[in-house]
């Protein structure tokens, strides 16, 4: 009779190829193996107990017992495994130096429970490349995995149709990709396409080289952007990147199931403080939750109630009004 364990695994790619090679070892030793996406780590108060943890630890609020926890820390290219016991408390039972992925630390793992896992290296250097966002570097196979990823923006069905690959992958040394993987990359790749024909015909509005784009099927005024709004919400920071590299400022309006997000970015050549702009707008801090981040800013409105799109477009009217006065002082 088997045993049944639980592998909570963090969304990224590199977390999901890890939980499948942990799968792979837990199946071969008669466990019958559960999945779990966490959508927000970090606010979702989970309580971890007798199992497995991926890209997930105490830091994230979450209670972990008698668990193990595989970790990657991208900029110190260091592999931790933690070993919880029964009241939460932690020790590191390995630390591994010049680790680029956590599928890396995984594998090591997974030989402390007798165990080997063969893995082509394309994949291994593929993970590296997407943990380090030089995706200009991906082999064809892995662009293939990272658009389908990209395409499904952290759905479940995605994430467990990569999960599925990644552990076929390793049980039956399969390695070409679903059809279904196959056809949300090349989705993802049309909406890459969509960027340059929307920059260079200014399917935007653009007011004192501030650009502001709305992305929601409530504000349809092209036919270019009604056809293709599934698409263009896919590639929303792609889009707001550019815009922001033509014009002072770009400000992207996007619909989700909350209501609207605003997400702002500064040219780093205009050398603005993002903390000015929201310091510039007291009356309206009471009303939004922002968070800054280099020259990104983003901002929800705290009642969702409140967050339709006559609200956003007088906040974004607002926002730029303001910037415009600090663009002028700035300069003066």
């Amino acid at each position: 009779m088997s045993t049944s364990v639980t592998i909570y695994s963090n969304k990224n790619i590199d977390a999901i190829f890890a939980a499948a090679a942990l799968a792979t070892t837990l199946s071969r030793k008669n466990y019958r193996v559960f999945i779990e996406f966490l959508n927000n780590p970090d606010s979702e108060k989970l309580n971890i107990i007798n199992s497995y943890a991926i890209d997930l630890t105490h830091v994230n609020n979450i209670v972990i017992r008698n668990s193990i926890a595989i970790v990657h820390i991208p900029t110190k290219k260091l592999g931790l495994i933690y070993k919880y016991d029964n009241d939460g408390r932690y020790n590191v039972s390995m630390k591994l130096s010049n680790i680029n992925s956590t599928l890396e630390v995984a594998l090591e793992y997974v030989k402390t429970l007798n165990d080997n896992i063969r893995v082509p290296q394309e994949i291994l250097r593929d993970l590296a490349c997407i943990k380090s966002k030089d995706i200009s570097k991906l082999t064809r196979l892995g662009r293939t995995i990272y658009y389908a990823y990209k395409w499904g923006v952290g759905k479940n069905d995605t994430l467990l149709s990569i999960y599925n690959y990644a552990y076929n992958l390793f049980t039956s040394k399969i390695i070409k990709v679903s059809s279904d993987l196959e056809r949300d990359a090349k989705n993802y790749e049309y909406a890459l396409s969509l960027i340059n024909k929307v920059i260079n015909e200014e399917k935007y509005t653009v007011f004192e080289d501030l650009a502001t784009m709305i992305l929601s099927g409530n504000y349809i005024e092209d036919e270019f952007l009604k056809n293709n709004l599934q698409y263009l919400k896919v590639v929303a920071n792609e889009l707001l990147n550019n815009l922001c590299k033509k014009h002072k400022m770009a400000l992207l309006v996007n619909e989700n199931t909350n209501g609207y997000e605003i997400r702002l970015c500064i040219n780093k050549n205009l050398n603005l403080d993002p903390n000015k702009i929201i310091n510039n707008i007291p009356e309206l801090l009471n009303l939004v939750n922002y968070s800054i981040y280099k020259s990104y800013i983003t901002i929800t409105f705290k009642n969702p109630e409140a967050s339709t799109l006559d609200n956003v477009m007088k906040l974004c009217q607002t926002i730029i009004s303001n910037s415009i006065q600090l663009i002028k002082s700035q300069s003066s």
